[in-house]
């Protein structure tokens, strides 16, 4: 099942200007990772290996987990699939 990060309730958990636009962009990556393994039909375990990060951290990404993540492991992840995380957060 896939889980999709909304910008507008991502907006209202932040107060701060900066902060509201770490949580868009990790939003962003994270819906970019969610759409790669999605469009190449890859288990979670195999992102994991092909981002080499463990199978709970791909998890947390397809589950929404937006606070369990920093914004330099999802740049990280979507360069490592092959993916410009530039373009990703576009």
């Amino acid at each position: 099942m896939r889980t999709t990060v909304r910008n507008s309730v991502l907006e209202g958990m932040a107060d701060d200007p900066a902060e509201a636009m770490q949580l868009r962009l990790k939003s962003r990556l994270m819906n970019a990772i969610i759409d790669h393994i999605d469009s190449e039909g890859i288990t979670q375990g195999a992102a994991a290996e092909l981002m080499c990060v463990q199978r709970t951290r791909v998890n947390d990404v397809c589950n929404g987990r937006i606070d369990k993540m920093t914004i330099d492991a999802l740049v990280a992840m979507p360069a490592r699939l092959g993916l410009d995380p530039l373009e990703s957060a576009a």
